[in-house]
């Protein structure tokens, strides 16, 4: 696996699993937010904070090594499949059929920009363009 996926899949997971434990804390406290004592001393608010920092660090590492608009639609489409899948597995949450087309669909389309950008027509011009360019 080269270094710049590396970065991109631990981002997505990590924002993922950051929504997964606010959605868990946001729990805890019923949906109420007028004591921010105890949403904050919360430790599913605690752990969503720091998957969160994490998931932003690899972000940065993602960005620093590669272009905006190969690395954050693969970072958004991970971070919205992760919670889905946690969600049914530790929350024991129903996704019906519909959301799991969506999730594949999603599935699809990152493994499609990962080839646009080496190997597809697309990413032949865009480096033909680059070199021009420069």
């Amino acid at each position: 696996m080269r270094m710049k996926n590396r970065e991109i899949i631990m981002s997505g997971i990590l924002t993922g699993i950051s929504g997964l434990f606010a959605r868990m804390a946001m729990m805890d406290t019923g949906w109420d937010l007028s004591s921010m004592q105890a949403v904050i001393s919360n430790p599913h608010f605690v752990l969503a904070c720091l998957f969160g920092i994490g998931g932003f660090a690899y972000l940065q590492l993602a960005l620093h090594k590669g272009d905006l608009s190969f690395v954050q639609p693969a970072v958004s489409s991970i971070a919205i499949i992760t919670p889905i899948v946690l969600a049914v597995i530790l929350l024991r949450e129903f996704v019906p059929a519909i959301r799991w087309v969506g999730v594949g669909l999603l599935l699809i389309g990152v493994i499609g920009i990962e080839k646009g950008e080496k190997d597809s027509l697309l990413g032949v011009i865009a480096r033909r363009l680059r070199r021009t360019v420069a």
